[in-house]
């Protein structure tokens, strides 16, 4: 899988070395993890997944902004009023890709997950910011 962090700035300083743009992580040019910055949907992803719904990871949460124009399927834990998000409970194929939605915490306000993203035999994990992962499945079982 080709991996292009597009952003990893959550509200520090923007001069802060090494840090660029919110959080998004583009993989193969076709599935978008986190879309802090409306100009991550350039990209054209074929589906949007967030990991939750705070501003740096959803940029359209901020007061103020008009929820983007998306035309693919948006995922995130939750559901945020006038949005098409759906939300994510169990495992989804996409093209050669599955997504598995990892139950996280990350605060009290907000629901959060992780996901793990196969490809043929390539596995990775997303996480976001999270405190801890919740523990009630076999998921990080050796296969």
């Amino acid at each position: 899988m080709k991996l292009q962090i597009l952003g990893t700035r959550g509200y520090i300083e923007p001069t802060a070395p090494y840090h660029a743009r919110h959080s998004g992580l583009l993989i193969d040019d076709i599935l978008l993890f986190d879309c802090g910055e409306p100009e991550f949907l350039a990209y054209k992803p074929q589906a949007v997944f967030i990991t939750h719904l705070h501003p740096d990871h959803a940029y359209f949460v901020a007061s103020g902004q008009m929820f983007p124009q998306i035309t693919v399927p948006l995922y995130a834990p939750e559901i945020l009023e006038a949005t098409p998000i759906k939300v994510l409970s169990q495992k989804i194929s996409i093209g050669n890709y599955t997504i598995i939605p990892v139950p996280t915490e990350h605060s009290i306000k907000v629901k959060s997950q992780a996901y793990i993203i196969k490809k043929g035999d390539q596995k990775i994990l997303y996480t976001g910011d999270m405190l801890w992962i919740q523990k009630k499945s076999s998921l990080f079982k050796r296969s």
